[in-house]
């Protein structure tokens, strides 16, 4: 009988304590000071106000990065006619050749031409559509103050295509 009795205390001491501290949470202040006159004051922190985004600044930053990009597409495809062109006229003529040693070079020499026109033209769009995102991103950061956010982040090119 005592042992239920002391369980019993025990548990009432518990719940006792568990509602004085959920009373006490609730009634004093989270960061209580005092001041000069003794009186208890509650300095809660206020939340930082967000900063106001310049949407001129970044609508202006975007057309420019976007018009940057288009005029490298502009340049890349011209770039890759250009190199077509020539790969047709050199494959004709290879393929007009007399002999099977002349056509095979001619055959050869068009190939190798062509794949480092199309390189030489994917390294000059990649490399200008990540200088128009770099200057973006400047201009967001020192010009807008702002952050790029991560929707507007450049994106990675895969093996299969190339990224804008």
């Amino acid at each position: 009988m005592n042992t239920q009795i002391t369980h019993t205390t025990l548990i009432v001491s518990v719940i006792v304590a568990a509602l004085g501290f959920a009373f006490l949470a609730t009634t004093v202040p989270a960061h209580a000071q005092t001041n000069a006159s003794g009186t208890a004051t509650s300095t809660v922190p206020k939340p930082k106000p967000k900063p106001k985004v310049d949407n001129t600044c970044i609508a202006e930053a975007v057309s420019d990065r976007e018009d940057e990009i288009a005029l490298a597409w502009d340049t890349f495809n011209t770039d890759i006619k250009t190199a077509l062109t020539a790969r047709k006229t050199a494959l004709v003529d290879a393929w007009n050749k007399e002999t099977i040693k002349d056509r095979t070079a001619g055959v050869k020499a068009a190939w190798k031409t062509w794949r480092a026109s199309s390189k030489e033209a994917h390294t000059e769009l990649r490399n200008e559509r990540k200088a128009a995102w770099d200057t973006f991103k400047t201009t967001a950061k020192n010009e807008c103050k702002m952050n790029v956010p991560q929707d507007e982040a450049l994106e990675k090119a895969k093996s299969d295509n190339v990224a804008l």
